[in-house]
């Protein structure tokens, strides 16, 4: 009888431990991000990137780096490189897992200096960029969007991004839903999976959290904007072959009717859209596919060197 008890007290103490483990890697995982970098392409001033700084400070080492002023439109423009070798950076806050930066630069330079430079001997985790104000659907993501564009040079760099638009600063709720699901989605098996070269956008309808009306994982829609130049104003001096001119874009919206599976569809149903990229645009096929195709390349007309 005592034996049995004994084998009962021992059995009871391993299934404590094995819970006791279970419950512990439940917890790692639920910490993760440990480390994020939070920018945008609105500026430093922004209050929604403020909030999720905020948001994430709770459960990570968190660090805001953001452009010193409002740079959205401009993709991943950069001005490292060609353009410049310095970068004028001040710090703004430190704080208990919060330290935030303002850059002279654009969001791909926030997100530049902040893995190559501020966190270099301490790197991120995940990127997030956002949350910023416009939709950023469609064609958004290749010519425009600066918060993609920073998500995206992220990826480029090989660490997993969000790229989170769609949110009124006005509306006090949504800004609080907004970020504690920003905050919940990026501790998500989803991201944390996120491969290199890989990053998500995420787009939240402009509207009260009641009339949210789910999420869908969806691709991004193909037809591109149609747009036009026209020349308002020319200027030539008499005798002179060159002139001045101004010519004046035109948007005339899209070339067709988005998809019903598409980001914009969705959207415009009321749906937050979780969008997948890559930024690899080697097209494998395509290889494959013009070297059974090289004798219609034509031959090189130099000489060659002997």
């Amino acid at each position: 009888m005592r034996l049995s008890r004994t084998i009962l007290v021992f059995t009871l103490g391993v299934y404590i431990l094995v819970f006791s483990f279970s419950l512990s890697g439940q917890e790692g995982d639920n910490k993760w991000p440990k480390r994020v970098l939070i920018t945008n392409d609105d500026g430093i001033q922004e209050k929604r990137i403020w909030a999720l700084a905020k948001a994430f400070s709770k459960t990570a080492e968190t660090y805001l780096v953001a452009s010193l002023e409002d740079k959205s439109g401009t993709s991943n423009f950069s001005n490292i490189g060609k353009n410049s070798r310095s970068l004028f950076v001040q710090r703004d806050y430190l704080g208990e897992n919060l330290t935030a930066y303002a850059v002279a630069g654009y969001p791909a330079d926030c997100v530049a200096f902040g893995i190559k430079g501020l966190l270099r001997d301490k790197l991120p985790d995940l990127v997030i960029s956002g949350i910023n104000g416009g939709a950023n659907l469609g064609d958004d993501a290749w010519f425009k969007s600066g918060t993609i564009g920073a998500a995206r040079t992220a990826a480029f760099l090989g660490y997993p991004a969000i790229a989170v638009s769609g949110l009124d600063d006005d509306d006090e709720e949504m800004v609080e839903f907004v970020t504690q699901w920003v905050v919940q989605f990026a501790k998500s098996k989803i991201v944390r999976e996120l491969e290199s070269g890989q990053y998500l956008t995420v787009s939240i309808p402009r509207t009260n959290s009641s009339d949210i009306k789910g999420i869908k994982i969806v691709s991004r829609t193909r037809p591109v904007l149609d747009f036009d130049f026209e020349k308002v104003w020319e200027e030539r001096e008499d005798g002179d072959d060159e002139t001045e001119e101004v010519w004046l874009l035109h948007e005339r919206g899209l070339k067709e009717s988005p998809s019903e599976d598409s980001d914009v569809a969705w959207y415009q149903k009321g749906y937050i859209v979780i969008v997948p990229m890559r930024v690899d645009e080697n097209d494998v096929a395509m290889v494959n596919k013009l070297k059974e195709m090289s004798d219609a390349i034509p031959v090189w007309p130099g000489k060659v060197k002997r």
